[in-house]
């Protein structure tokens, strides 16, 4: 939807007629100067902001005005220099500016940030060109929508159950992060980094007196797109009477996630509906269709006889490389590693071209490593034979870290094997701008 927003100050009208006296009568000092009117700057805001439920048929469209007054509105030259910055109520009536071609002008609502609540981010920009002792009117720019907005919804009956402890963290892109607890109403908003597209989210905190941590990832976040997260409680169906905070198979929290993106054809959302696989009472499953659940930041989680310990590092959330100088994960595995797996998954061929100049493949088993595997096995400092049938190795890219500087997302998926063939995974994720 488009909510206009008339922007010409209250002269306008009177500035109409005199500019068409200012064009016969005004000369320039320099007679390969012009002048850009800006009096004739409209903007106009198109929120592409959809309030959304479960229920497509009730989605609405927000019809707020905005208070444009407090825009930055900001002139650059051909060679992208800015040559002027104001507030768009501050601005001059008319500017002067050299002769030339393809001059912009953008127009932005804030200096936006990673992560903030309710202050979305619009932007818009438009190309105008200077003629020799001529004045140029601009006309309208038109702002778009271009943050992600995160919504978090908790059911009143999840709400009694919560303790005051529970929260949802949510971390988009280039680390922006809001934390949303059961008060909280406001909806957040983050900025949307080039080459980065990843959203999560993590529940941690006690429900009927039970800790749970559980956690998804979306990896198609585009600018404009609203995110609504919704937690319920839901019966607990072996036992019908009871009410339970555990995430279970068919039982439990159920969260919905709900997307509507202005941007596509229409408005149909995407409800996807997640379930943590951890069992009552801390037990876990272990086959293939019920895998158990993935580890929440900073603390060691155990997933039947694996754990994945990583001091310094988040497991299934993204970093930046340049603010970590520990890539050590320990890992537990009771009854022995009969594989240690490594896949580095990147969409940037920069690195990809360095890692083949160093002799790094991007699969590669560090229990049993073939002949291939030798130049990533000396990078790492490490030999086979300290992990095939070991319990307790460290897996270290430390000497990784100084060769993430390629902008893109880069991942090392860790998939350890025991002698029982029982196999658990965890996924490292680094971001660079």
């Amino acid at each position: 939807m488009k909510t206009n927003i008339i922007s010409y100050i209250t002269f306008g009208a009177l500035m109409a007629g005199s500019l068409t006296g200012c064009q016969e009568s005004w000369k320039p000092v320099n007679e390969r100067q012009g002048q850009v009117a800006l009096s004739s700057l409209g903007i106009n805001v198109d929120s592409h902001e959809t309030l959304t439920n479960s229920d497509a048929s009730k989605a609405k469209q927000s019809r707020e005005a905005y208070d444009v007054n407090d825009y930055i509105v900001r002139i650059y030259d051909a060679q992208n220099a800015m040559v002027a910055n104001w507030r768009y109520a501050e601005m001059p009536e008319i500017f002067t500016l050299p002769v030339g071609q393809n001059y912009r002008v953008d127009v932005v609502s804030h200096e936006v940030q990673k992560a903030e609540w309710s202050a979305p981010l619009f932007t818009g920009s438009k190309s105008f060109d200077i003629a020799d002792s001529e004045i140029t009117d601009i006309g309208t720019v038109t702002c778009t929508f271009q943050s992600l907005k995160v919504s978090v919804e908790f059911s009143s009956e999840l709400k009694a159950a919560m303790g005051d402890d529970a929260q949802v963290r949510v971390v988009a892109n280039d680390l922006g992060e809001l934390v949303f607890t059961a008060s909280e109403s406001r909806s957040g908003y983050f900025e949307v980094v080039d080459g980065s597209n990843t959203l999560a989210y993590f529940f941690e905190g006690s429900v009927n007196g039970n800790y749970e941590t559980f956690h998804n990832i979306y990896t198609d976040i585009t600018a404009g797109q609203h995110r609504i997260i919704k937690f319920s409680l839901k019966q607990n169906n072996t036992e019908p009477d009871v009410e339970t905070g555990i995430v279970t198979p068919g039982t439990g929290i159920n969260v919905n996630v709900v997307v509507f993106d202005e941007n596509k054809n229409g408005e149909v959302p995407n409800e996807e509906e997640h379930q943590n696989p951890n069992r009552p009472n801390g037990e876990n499953f272990n086959d293939e269709e019920n895998p158990g659940p993935g580890p929440g930041p900073d603390d060691p989680v155990t997933h039947g006889e694996i754990s994945f310990t990583a001091p310094e590092l988040l497991f299934d959330t993204p970093m930046d490389p340049a603010q970590q100088s520990n890539g050590v994960v320990d890992i537990h595995v009771e009854k022995g590693i009969e594989h240690l797996q490594v896949e580095i998954q990147t969409n940037s061929d920069d690195f990809k071209g360095t890692l083949e100049d160093v002799d790094v493949p991007l699969t590669f088993d560090m229990a049993q490593p073939t002949a291939a595997d030798e130049g990533v096995m000396e990078l790492l400092g490490a030999s086979a034979d300290d992990i095939l049938g070991k319990t307790d190795v460290k897996f270290d890219i430390t000497e990784f870290l100084p060769l993430l500087f390629f902008s893109g997302e880069h991942k090392f998926i860790i998939t350890v094997t025991d002698k029982d063939g029982y196999s658990d995974s965890r996924t490292i994720i680094f971001v660079v701008k």
